[in-house]
């Protein structure tokens, strides 16, 4: 599992209060009764803090499983020159 995969199942886990270890490329909206549209909201915001990244509405909404969000970061890191940005807390 790759750093960034990591950061993923960290921030899933922070925002809809899960445990790390729980969380597969398979999670999603649909496995998790606490990712609602309110908290799908708080991920994204927190996602972007995590990574130092801003999505666009039409990406925001398709963050919907843990596969999709590192699909789209792999997207967006991609375009800003392949490296994910240090966690906010070692900054």
């Amino acid at each position: 599992m790759s750093d960034v995969d990591i950061r993923i199942r960290s921030v899933i886990a922070a925002t809809f209060g899960v445990a790390p270890a729980t969380i597969t490329d398979t999670t999603s909206s649909d496995t998790i009764e606490a990712w609602d549209s309110m908290n799908h909201l708080h991920l994204v915001v927190a996602l972007e803090a995590e990574f130092g990244v801003s999505f666009e509405p039409e990406q925001a909404v398709e963050l919907t499983s843990v596969r999709a969000i590192a699909d789209a970061l792999g997207a967006v890191l991609g375009e800003a020159g392949g490296t994910a940005a240090a966690p906010r807390a070692a900054r």
